[in-house]
């Protein structure tokens, strides 16, 4: 994070924004390991390949800011307590779809992408579009004609502030279940 914070001012926010994605990664890798030091799941060879595999860390991603929402006023508090609420114990389809995905595709490795059961957005992050992101922001891709298909230059400072303050947020989620109070009060 005090890499991204250096290029702040950079014209160009490639290189900003994919450090910004890899602190996303490592900031998920923390919560699953705080989840095996509290015991909430087991540390084994499947745990292992999920922390090593930049779509399983994004899929963790949607479940942080699940148990951490983002709200500025308390009217948007109000409508994200009222829609938990609504779901009756359930979690909502985005989370449920990134937990699916996780257990069924990911670790137990079935092929159910065809059951439409998931939400779309979510699925896209599992087979890799958030990592492309980042991939965007550091390589020049070419299409089969040798044409430049995208090229880090693209990348604006604006996108890399979005993806600084994501990773601002898991941050702090991380920071507060590690903090040694977190089990005080």
């Amino acid at each position: 994070m005090d890499d991204a914070l250096q290029l702040e001012f950079q014209e160009r926010g490639g290189t900003r924004l994919a450090i910004c994605m890899l602190a996303q990664e490592e900031y998920a890798k923390a919560f699953l390991l705080y989840m095996v030091r509290e015991e909430l799941v087991q540390w084994d060879s499947d745990l292992l390949r999920v922390i090593r595999n930049h779509s399983c860390k994004h899929l963790v991603s949607i479940v942080m800011e699940y148990i951490d929402p983002e709200w500025e006023t308390l009217d948007e508090l109000r409508a994200i307590i009222k829609a938990e609420y609504d779901l009756d114990g359930r979690f909502p389809p985005r989370v449920s779809s990134a937990l699916n995905i996780l257990y069924h595709e990911k670790i137990r490795r079935g092929d159910f992408f065809n059951d439409n059961d998931y939400e779309a957005d979510v699925v896209a992050v599992a087979v890799g579009r958030r990592d492309r992101v980042k991939q965007d922001a550091v390589y020049v891709d070419l299409n089969k004609y040798c044409r430049v298909r995208n090229a880090p230059m693209d990348v604006t400072r604006e996108d890399a502030a979005v993806e600084y303050q994501r990773a601002c947020r898991y941050a702090s989620i991380v920071t507060r279940l590690t903090a040694p109070e977190v089990h005080e009060g």
